[in-house]
């Protein structure tokens, strides 16, 4: 596919899930939220042209938490301008408790700023 170029004449992409706005909308709670099914997502983003400052714009990333884990990392192929980032977020069905609902928010939201940072090509 060809990319429209973005702010700045640079092609970019961006690829949001909005994992917050899909299980932590709202800001607080006053019941459990429950996830009644495991949500387990890989995906690979492969990038031809990539520059060396874009590769750097986007950085490996490990988040183990006691709701679940998300894995973002850079991978440089043999091939001068190709980059590979794969990711990977892992939800157990759970139940996740008022007290403990600020927290798995803020999971969610760093996965969000993880993915939402653009892959630039030049």
């Amino acid at each position: 596919i060809a990319l429209p170029p973005g702010p700045g004449g640079a092609t970019t992409l961006v690829v949001p899930h909005r994992w917050r706005d899909r299980f932590a909308a709202l800001v607080e709670r006053r019941h459990p939220l429950l996830l009644p099914a495991t949500v387990a997502e890989e995906w690979t983003i492969v990038g031809l042209g990539v520059d060396d400052a874009a590769a750097l714009a986007v950085e490996p990333l490990e988040l183990q938490t006691p709701f679940g884990s998300f894995a973002q990392r850079v991978e440089p192929t043999d091939e001068d301008g190709v980059l590979e980032v794969r990711r990977s977020l892992r939800l157990p069905a759970q139940r996740i408790e008022p007290a403990d609902y600020p927290t798995f928010r803020s999971f969610a939201a760093a996965v969000d700023a993880a993915v939402e940072t653009p892959v630039r090509f030049p």
